[in-house]
C-alpha cells in the first residue's frame, strides 16, 4: 500500500518527508536524520510523525536529541 510519511513541527509546519511511495505489508523502519526539507539540521525537540495511507492516517509524538 502507498503511503506518505511526513516530519511536522509543533506549530504544524511541515520540516521533511520521509516517504511517499509503496510498502509491503508488516513493519517497517524509517530512519530521520533530523533534518528539514532543505538539509539543515533541526534544533532538538518535540515533533510530530504523520503517516498517511489511502484510508488511515495516523500520527505520533516523537523527540529529537541533540
Amino acid at each position: 500500500q502507498t503511503a506518505r510519511v511526513s516530519v511536522y513541527a509543533p506549530d504544524g509546519r511541515r520540516v521533511a518527508i520521509l516517504a511517499d511511495r509503496a510498502f509491503a505489508a508488516g513493519p517497517q523502519d524509517l530512519t530521520w536524520d533530523g533534518s528539514d526539507e532543505n538539509g539543515l539540521r533541526l534544533g532538538s525537540g518535540l515533533y510530530i510523525v504523520l503517516v498517511e495511507g489511502r484510508v488511515d492516517r495516523v500520527t505520533r509524538k516523537i523527540t529529537l536529541l541533540k
